[in-house]
């Protein structure tokens, strides 16, 4: 990734709407741009500000809108132990820094990927997929945006055939559409890892993963829900489609849920 994009509204007139645009860029800086549309359908793209709290080399940005919170991934490529994620409050005014930090942790090599999953009480669990063979989880405080690590994986299972595929490398960790579970493509291991979350404690366990073809390399993966068959139906068909990197292909998946929160199970349905 040479660049991370993530999105945040702000308040909007009737003659102008305006929107938050941060990027972060390998150079070290998170640099926040206004991005407006006015009435007579023109837009602009103007830089506010540079923030080098996450430096150096941010790439993953995570924000949470509702609680005005942004993360921040660092793969530090200088080395190949230790990384960092800072942690970051939006500030909605029109004067004083767009960001202002809140903290810096040091965390496992190469995290790439984050998501944060926010439960029915409202507590907040940052889960984070690192290149180099582990998965990270991380408990939030909503509002200070300060954060504490939880659980960490690290990943021994037997890497792919082919060269890249050196080690388990996870590449991305995203939520179901019922939030129960964390699921993550492991580019190095052919693998889609699945860990449930429990809602109360905030812990996560792995569930069995779903094997792809060897020397696919799965990198990233979004989940849909497919429209109802009938108006009987509560809700439609849930479908996985899976990127892989190395045989560039889409592999699509209907996926139901195993009972007692016991994982996913993924009947492949197809690839391009």
């Amino acid at each position: 990734m040479f660049a991370s994009l993530a999105l945040t509204a702000l308040v909007a007139t009737t003659s102008v709407s305006a929107t938050r645009l941060y990027v972060s860029s390998y150079d070290g800086n998170i640099t926040t741009f206004n991005f407006t549309r006015t009435s007579n359908a023109t837009y602009n793209l103007a830089r506010i500000d540079m923030n080098i709290g996450c430096a150096p080399n941010p790439s993953w940005l995570q924000i949470d809108q509702m609680k005005g919170n942004l993360f921040c991934l660092d793969e530090n490529f200088a080395s190949t132990t230790n990384a960092s994620i800072a942690s970051f409050k939006i500030n909605k005014d029109a004067t004083g820094p767009s960001l202002k930090k809140v903290t810096n942790i040091t965390v496992p090599a190469s995290p790439v990927h984050s998501s944060i999953y926010t439960s029915s009480n409202g507590t907040q669990l940052l889960a984070v997929a690192h290149y180099i063979h582990a998965l990270t989880t991380y408990n939030i405080n909503p509002q200070t945006a300060t954060f504490t690590l939880s659980q960490k994986f690290n990943f021994t299972d037997a890497p792919g055939p082919k060269p890249q595929q050196g080690v388990p490398r996870p590449h991305q960790v995203i939520i179901d559409p019922m939030k129960k579970y964390f699921v993550v493509p492991d580019l190095g291991a052919d693998l889609i890892r699945v860990f449930y979350i429990d809602p109360m404690t905030l812990k996560i366990a792995e569930r069995p993963s779903i094997p792809v073809p060897k020397g696919s390399g799965p990198r990233h993966a979004v989940f849909h829900i497919t429209p109802r068959s009938s108006l009987k139906a509560k809700r439609g068909e849930t479908h996985l489609y899976v990127l892989t990197e190395i045989s560039a292909q889409i592999l699509s998946f209907n996926v139901t849920y195993l009972p007692n929160n016991g994982g996913l199970a993924m009947t492949p349905i197809g690839k391009a």
